[in-house]
């Protein structure tokens, strides 16, 4: 039985010829095999907690559209959310609004570091690396609003984030 090693970045459209660089950060529910024993919660990685369902497939559009480099993380951000700093308390959350994230309690520093090094850095990296001049600009998102103490996932859109 061979174990398939994939990378946690994902780079689509490399020779875009297109002024921007799309970013999807939210793109995946995949849990990478290395992290399966800690024990994520597959209900969690099938909603919003765990990634934005349907932003890769409008990116994927976007990418087409504007002949643009597409890069993302093949990773569920209950593992790392790669939309945050390094040094930010919700890169690896603990706690959703849903309830805890038993799988990311009493990481040691060692186990962050990991994580940030795996998946985080090279995701950044990637971006940095980007050819085609500035990140398009704002990351695809989805949103999801409470109603009555429901969740109800709105449409996509463009989030402006002025730190990329």
């Amino acid at each position: 039985m061979s174990v398939e090693v994939r990378s946690p970045v994902v780079l689509e459209n490399p020779e875009g010829a297109g002024p921007f660089v799309i970013v999807c950060d939210h793109a995946s529910n995949r849990i990478p095999d290395e992290y399966k024993s800690c024990g994520f919660a597959g209900d969690a990685l099938a909603t919003h907690i765990g990634w934005d369902p349907g932003a890769l497939a409008v990116s994927r559009r976007i990418s087409a559209r504007l002949d643009a480099p597409l890069i993302w993380p093949d990773v569920s951000r209950l593992v790392i959310d790669c939309n945050r700093p390094p040094d930010a308390s919700s890169l690896i959350v603990v706690e959703t609004e849903r309830g805890p994230v038993a799988a990311n309690r009493g990481l040691s520093a060692t186990q962050r570091s990991r994580r940030l090094a795996d998946i985080h850095a090279p995701y950044h990296d990637a971006i940095d690396a980007a050819p085609a001049g500035p990140t398009a600009g704002p990351p695809m998102s989805g949103h999801v609003r409470s109603v009555d103490g429901r969740h109800q996932d709105d449409h996509h859109q463009v989030v402006p984030d002025a730190a990329r």
